[in-house]
C-alpha cells in the first residue's frame, strides 16, 4: 500500500513532509542522511513486515519539505524531529538514523531520551565530526553537480538499476543550500563528549566495505562512546545498504532494533 503523507510545522515555521506507512504502535522513525531525502528508505519500507507504523521525514531542504530553509544545523534537524515525534507519535519511538541522520539521532538521544524507546545508527556520522582539508571540501561540494557520483562513490555493490536511478534523481532534486550547509554541519559536529550520557538502548550497523566511515572508525568514534552500544557489520556493502542489499538489510534492521 502506498504511504500517506502529512506535514508538521517546525519551530521556525517550515513544513516538514512525512511519509506514513502502516498504523498503530510501535512507531519506528527512519531518518535519512546527507544529499538525499526520505526516498532513500523506500526499498526498506516496501519490505518492512513488522507490526506498527513507519514515519519517514524529508529533512528541511530535501524531498517534499520546505526547500527555502536558511538554516540546516544538526540542532535544527533535531528540533524538527522532536516536533514530529511529539506531534505524530503516541509514546516513545524506535529511532533509526542513517549517515547524517545517524548524527542527528545521536544528538536527539542526548537531548530528549524520553522520546526514544531505542536507537539504531546505520553508518552514522560521528558526533565528533569528520575533518576534511580544503581540497576534500571543494571536491565534495562540487559533487552537487554530479549526483550520480554522490551515490556511486560510496556504494560497493551493483544495486537494482531502478532503485539506484531513483536515488540519483533524488540527489539532483534537493536544494544546493541544503547540500552545502548539511555538509558543513556534519563534518564540523562537536558533541562527542555528550555521547556518554545516552541511556537509550543503542545498536550500530556499519557496512563491511564502507569508506570513509570504516568499521574501525565507527567502533572508535561512535560505538565505544555510547554506553553498552552493540555493533554489527553488514556484509558486502558500502554506505547505502538500503538499496545495496535491501532484503538482507531490512531483515537485519528489524532483527537488530533493540527491544523488538
Amino acid at each position: 500500500m502506498p504511504p500517506s503523507r502529512t506535514q508538521i510545522t517546525t519551530h521556525d515555521n517550515l513544513h516538514i513532509s512525512v511519509a506514513v506507512h502502516g498504523e498503530s504502535q510501535p512507531t519506528t522513525v527512519l531518518v535519512h542522511g546527507w544529499a538525499v531525502s526520505g526516498q532513500i528508505w523506500e526499498c526498506v519500507a516496501q519490505r518492512w513486515n513488522q507490526p506498527g507504523r513507519l514515519l519517514i521525514p524529508d529533512l528541511r531542504g530535501t524531498g517534499q519539505s520546505t526547500r527555502q530553509a536558511t538554516s540546516h544545523t544538526i540542532e535544527d534537524h533535531g528540533k524538527d524531529l522532536i516536533a514530529m515525534i511529539e506531534t505524530m507519535a503516541d509514546g516513545p519511538v524506535d529511532l533509526v538514523g542513517h549517515s547524517m541522520g545517524g548524527l542527528i539521532s545521536q544528538w536527539l538521544a542526548t537531548q530528549r531520551p524520553d522520546l526514544l524507546r531505542s536507537l539504531t545508527l546505520v553508518s552514522p556520522t560521528p558526533a565528533g565530526g569528520v575533518p576534511f582539508g580544503p581540497e576534500d571540501i571543494a571536491f565534495f561540494e562540487a559533487l552537487y553537480d554530479q549526483p550520480d557520483q554522490v551515490i556511486g562513490s560510496m556504494i560497493r555493490t551493483q544495486p537494482d538499476p531502478q532503485a539506484l536511478a531513483a536515488c540519483v534523481q533524488d540527489v539532483a532534486n534537493n536544494s544546493r543550500q541544503a547540500y552545502v550547509s548539511n555538509f558543513k554541519s556534519w563534518r564540523e559536529a562537536s558533541f562527542a563528549h555528550a555521547l556518554g550520557t545516552i541511556t537509550t538502548p543503542t545498536a550500530v550497523l556499519g557496512g563491511e566495505r564502507e569508506e570513509p566511515l570504516t568499521p574501525d572508525l565507527l567502533q572508535a568514534a561512535v560505538v565505544n562512546l555510547i554506553p553498552k552500544a552493540t555493533f554489527t557489520l553488514i556484509p558486502g556493502v558500502g554506505h547505502y545498504p538500503q538499496f545495496e542489499a535491501p532484503d538482507a538489510f531490512t531483515k537485519l534492521l528489524q532483527d537488530t532494533i533493540p527491544g523488538r
